[in-house]
């Protein structure tokens, strides 16, 4: 195995305030537009609740802890997402800016531990759960990749 492709960094994406807030300010924005086009009744009183009740859910849900990331400096990675090991490369249709980084995995399909599976995937990560160090090496990795 050539020395680029091991994997040498090992990334832990922590509980992330703003992934919360995101999706609270997603739900809400459509709850508030329901009010606008309906009225407020008895019934619809119910679906707000049970939509704010959501969006409550939703926000708690985004904020736990989401993986463990192994990279190589060649841009080779391996994600664990709820026990379960993917393996792939950072695609070059990854992208970053100064709130969140989108990581875009494509499957290796020459690599028995992927299982065959063919399907890429994506991962956001943003800044707060990761550190400042890591989530430069992140973006640099995106940008090795576009090269």
């Amino acid at each position: 195995m050539l020395s680029a492709t091991t994997l040498t960094h090992s990334i832990y994406v922590k509980r992330s305030i703003y992934a919360g807030i995101v999706v609270f300010a997603f739900y809400s924005i459509a709850i508030l537009l329901l009010l606008l086009f309906i009225g407020i009744t008895w019934l619809t009183a119910a679906l707000y609740f049970v939509l704010f009740g959501i969006a409550l859910y939703g926000a708690r849900k985004a904020c736990l802890p989401i993986s463990l990331l192994k990279l190589s400096d060649a841009g080779y990675i391996e994600v664990e997402v709820k026990g379960e090991l993917k393996v792939g490369f950072v695609s070059r249709s990854s992208f970053y800016n100064g709130l969140f980084i989108s990581l875009n995995i494509e499957p290796n399909k020459d690599d028995f531990l992927s299982g065959g599976d063919d399907k890429a995937f994506f991962i956001v990560i943003y800044r707060d759960a990761v550190s400042e160090h890591e989530y430069r090496l992140l973006a640099r990795m995106i940008n090795f990749g576009r090269e």
